[in-house]
């Protein structure tokens, strides 16, 4: 572990008047007046990384579908992928044939072995 430097051997940081308002300004604009940024959520991470690169996914799609070079099959899987993104999949029918006719509940407890 390292120890604090004596105060002469400090070194103090001078700011000018313009750089204090320019840091009080951009935690007002930010609306954290403690000035720290927030860490980003795993949630919030991700959407932030989506909004970046959807612009760059819809250009290659883009490329794809226009390409002379591809075949039929690769233009229609970037057609899909364009409708998806912009209507979302389609619905799918599931079909399910469920009977419960009995339902049982069983439970266990540890009981301790007897003295016989």
């Amino acid at each position: 572990m390292t120890k604090p430097l004596p105060p002469e051997q400090k070194v103090k940081i001078k700011r000018d008047a313009a750089w204090v308002e320019k840091m009080r300004q951009a935690r007002i604009a930010s609306g954290n007046l403690g000035g720290r940024p927030k860490n980003l959520t795993k949630a919030e991470a991700r959407e932030k990384a989506l909004r970046e690169l959807e612009p760059k996914a819809i250009q290659v799609l883009r490329e794809v579908l226009e390409s002379e070079n591809l075949e039929l099959r690769e233009k229609v899987n970037a057609a899909l992928k364009l409708l998806e993104h912009k209507w979302g999949r389609p619905t799918q029918r599931v079909e399910a044939d469920i009977k419960h006719e009995k339902i049982e509940y069983v439970t266990a407890a540890w009981m301790p072995p007897s003295e016989n």
